[in-house]
């Protein structure tokens, strides 16, 4: 996986091939990895319902998950059993 080829200051980015998947900020000169325990802000649909098909599908397991994450997990899975009933 490679980092945006033209990412503006301020961009956010995850590494969805590492375990855990690790966030990344860009500086305007390189990219800084960040603690996702300090924000939310790259927790959008897409990579929600990524990360819900990973613990889905056992490939991640919902403890190696910041709370953050746990939880949009969770709503993700309960919005998905809620459409099937």
């Amino acid at each position: 996986m490679e980092f945006p080829k033209h990412p503006d200051k301020g961009d956010l980015f995850v590494r969805v091939d590492t375990l855990p998947n690790r966030l990344f900020r860009y500086t305007g000169t390189n990219w800084m990895q960040l603690d996702k325990e300090v924000t939310d802000t790259y927790l959008n649909e897409d990579y929600v319902d990524h990360l819900t098909d990973q613990v889905v599908k056992g490939v991640t397991d919902v403890d190696d998950l910041t709370r953050q994450e746990q939880e949009e997990v969770e709503n993700a899975i309960q919005r998905r059993r809620g459409d099937r009933a």
